[in-house]
């Protein structure tokens, strides 16, 4: 037989073998604090700015050439001296990097979002929108990867649900119904643990089960 063991807390945990978090954590015992390290957003190259509609854009180029490129398309290549340096991963922003952070915030605030992130398309930079939640299930990769369907609910009607993150080509998953409303099944167990019908009444009655 075939199994697939997938846990959530396995792959939160893994995901952060993607990062110099767990790298720098095994080598040498290195942690960073919140807010810390070239990941923690103190840094102007890995962070969130607003813009002039109040939205966020997640600016991710932790690669110097990266950084290179969006300091050129915001016209400040002056910045491109605070790209990623080693040091980074283990320290703080100092005050010349926090200040080229409020520079940079102070440029994005002069657009939208989406008009950003129309502008960097071609740019060949990191960037993104910080979606919404109503806009990440409308976004067309999602919708391209199925992550958002309707399910048939004989009591609600149609349902919008999250998809299948796990694609199996032979046994592809399957969302049938949505969740169990309280006490759906609360017969079901108490039989299933020798219980008989009159049990399972006076049971509820006395408010013991649901």
């Amino acid at each position: 037989m075939i199994e697939a063991d997938i846990a959530y807390l396995d792959t939160t945990v893994s995901l952060l073998a993607a990062t110099p978090l767990l790298r720098d954590y095994f080598l040498n015992g290195l942690t960073c604090g919140r807010g810390e390290g070239a990941l923690g957003g103190s840094y102007p190259y890995y962070t969130t700015y607003e813009t002039a509609d109040h939205q966020l854009l997640s600016v991710g180029c932790t690669e110097p050439w990266l950084w290179e490129n969006f300091c050129k398309a915001i016209g400040r290549e002056d910045l491109k001296r605070f790209a990623l340096q080693p040091a980074h991963h283990a320290s703080v922003a100092d005050g010349d990097a926090v200040q080229a952070k409020q520079e940079v915030q102070e440029i994005l605030r002069q657009k939208t979002r989406d008009d950003w992130f129309d502008y960097f398309k071609d740019k060949n930079v990191c960037v993104g929108p910080v979606y919404t939640v109503e806009e990440m299930f409308e976004d067309p990769q999602v919708q391209a990867r199925n992550m958002v369907v309707d399910v048939e609910d004989p009591r609600y009607g149609k349902v919008r649900q999250a998809g299948m993150a796990i694609k199996l080509s032979d046994t592809p998953g399957q969302l049938r119904r949505v969740g169990p409303s309280v006490g759906e099944h609360t017969d079901e167990v108490l039989q299933s643990l020798g219980y008989d019908d009159l049990r399972c009444r006076e049971l509820r009655q006395a408010g013991t089960v649901a």
